[in-house]
C-alpha cells in the first residue's frame, strides 16, 4: 500500500531545504558603517559567500553548486568559487556572488575547515582551536549581528626586543645567565658579565638542612613551641 502524506506533512515537507540547494540566509540591517569588506558570521548560511570580487583569490567557475536560494525564496546563481584570507586563517570554498550585498561566514563550515569552536556573548564571540583552546578569532555585536575580527598579532623577534640580560632572565623565570646564552635566539644579546641576580634569584635558591627527627614530646598543648629563627 502506497504511504499518503497527510496535508500538514506535505506542508512540513516543502518548507525543508534540499540536501544538495546552497542556502543563504541573513536578517538584520546594513547600516552605513557596514561595507563590502565587512563578514558576518552566520549560523544559518551553509556556505561562504561574498559580494566582494577583490577578496576572493584563486577562482574557479563552478560546475556543481546549485543557484544559491535566499530567505525571500528567490535564487541567485554563483558567478565563481575561491578562497579568501581573514586575518591569520585562509578559508576555501567561498561563493562569489556579485548580486547578494553582503559577505557571510558560514558557521558549520567555520567550524569544520578550522577545528574550532564558536562561543557567542551578549556583546562579541570568540574562535577558539579545539585541541589547544588557542583564541583564534574574535567578533563583536553590531546591529544585533556579529562581525568577524581578525587577530593581528605580528610575530616579534626576540633580537628586535630590548637587548637586555637581565630582563630576559626575569622573564624566563631567573635562569642562570649561562643558560641564557645557550638560547639561538638570544644570540644577540650580550650576558658578559651579566652576574647580577635579583633579591628573587637568592630567595628561591636558598637551601637549608633538614631539621633532626627529635625525641622531645610534650604533655599538654603549648608545653613546647618549634620555632624556624
Amino acid at each position: 500500500m502506497p504511504f499518503i502524506l497527510s496535508g500538514l506533512h506535505a506542508s512540513i515537507l516543502t518548507l525543508l531545504p534540499s540536501t544538495n540547494q546552497n542556502i543563504a540566509n541573513f536578517v538584520g540591517k546594513v547600516t552605513h558603517s557596514s561595507d563590502t569588506t565587512d563578514w558576518i558570521l552566520d549560523s544559518g548560511a551553509s556556505e561562504h559567500l561574498t559580494c566582494d570580487a577583490l577578496a576572493v583569490s584563486d577562482t574557479k567557475i563552478p560546475s556543481h553548486y546549485l543557484p544559491v536560494k535566499l530567505p525571500n525564496g528567490t535564487s541567485v546563481p554563483v558567478h565563481s568559487v575561491g578562497q579568501i584570507q581573514l586575518s591569520n586563517m585562509t578559508l576555501n570554498h567561498v561563493l562569489y556572488i556579485p548580486s547578494f550585498k553582503c559577505n557571510l561566514l558560514s558557521i558549520s563550515r567555520l567550524t569544520k575547515a578550522l577545528q574550532c569552536s564558536v562561543t557567542f556573548f551578549p556583546s562579541f564571540c570568540v574562535l577558539q582551536d579545539l585541541k589547544s583552546k588557542k583564541l583564534i578569532g574574535m567578533g563583536e555585536l553590531r546591529d544585533g549581528l556579529y562581525y568577524f575580527h581578525g587577530l593581528h598579532l605580528p610575530f616579534v623577534a626576540a633580537a628586535s626586543l630590548p637587548s637586555s640580560s637581565n630582563l630576559w632572565h626575569e622573564r624566563l623565570g631567573h635562569i642562570s645567565f649561562d643558560r641564557l646564552s645557550l638560547i639561538p635566539e638570544l644570540s644577540s644579546v650580550s650576558f658578559k658579565n651579566s652576574n647580577n641576580c635579583s633579591d628573587v634569584c637568592h630567595r628561591a635558591k636558598q637551601t637549608r638542612n633538614v631539621f633532626p627527627l627529635s625525641n622531645n614530646k610534650s604533655d599538654f598543648p603549648f608545653d613546647m613551641v618549634h620555632c624556624d629563627i
